[in-house]
């Protein structure tokens, strides 16, 4: 697992989808590789629906995107550039 994914005492505060959800109405990509251990497709499971749904209640749903994609834990540099396009 990559140790630089993870806060001292993060947990004390929130879960990481939790956290992330201060981050509304600001854009968000969060994007996750189907084969990746260390942040599991169970947990895109429940972290993607809950940002969409912080989002659009603060009424910027289009400011957030989700992604699962067929990799580990890895970075999806197709995925990332592409959405930092959009972001002009």
């Amino acid at each position: 697992q990559c140790s630089d994914n993870y806060v001292s005492g993060m947990l004390r505060v929130g879960e990481s989808h939790e956290i992330l959800a201060a981050f509304a109405p600001k854009p968000l990509l969060v994007s996750n590789g189907r084969g990746d251990r260390a942040f599991t497709l169970k947990g895109s499971e429940i972290a993607f629906p809950f940002l969409e749904q912080v989002y659009a209640r603060m009424g910027c749903a289009e400011n957030i995107t989700t992604n699962i994609f067929l990799g580990g834990h890895e970075i999806n540099a197709d995925i990332v550039l592409d959405w930092f396009r959009t972001q002009r």
